[in-house]
């Protein structure tokens, strides 16, 4: 081979190496925009849906605020209910006990329960 033969081969050869490199790196850069757009189109999909789920927690969040506000509202009627059933119970007991008027063993049992009659004061009733 001529001197000037085996330098032309070198010159050729590293210009067929950079074709291929340049082949390499186009396929590669394709690939990698492919996986780009890929994370990109799934962030947005994942954005999307906590953006969802935020507007969910807030509605629920306004869901148990209005349940618990109605539920201190219940209670409240309930105590004043328990205290007015206690006041009237009360008053029964003392027109019952004027009156001499002999009480159901229910509301007797009741009664004692809460300690508001005893034995000595229903023996005194019976009395009567």
């Amino acid at each position: 081979m001529l001197p000037f033969a085996a330098a032309q081969d070198r010159v050729i050869k590293p210009a067929a190496h950079l074709g291929n490199l340049r082949a390499g790196l186009t396929a590669t850069l394709a690939a990698s925009d492919q996986t780009q757009n890929f994370f990109q189109n799934k962030l947005r999909s994942q954005s999307a849906a906590v953006e969802h789920l935020q507007a969910e927690n807030s509605e629920q969040r306004a869901t148990i605020k209005s349940l618990q506000t109605e539920i201190g509202r219940l209670r409240t009627i309930q105590q004043i209910d328990a205290h007015d059933l206690v006041h009237l119970a009360s008053e029964f007991l003392a027109l019952a006990q004027a009156t001499g008027a002999e009480l159901d063993n229910s509301v007797k049992e009741l009664f004692r329960g809460r300690g508001w009659i005893n034995a000595a004061r229903q023996t005194k009733a019976k009395q009567r």
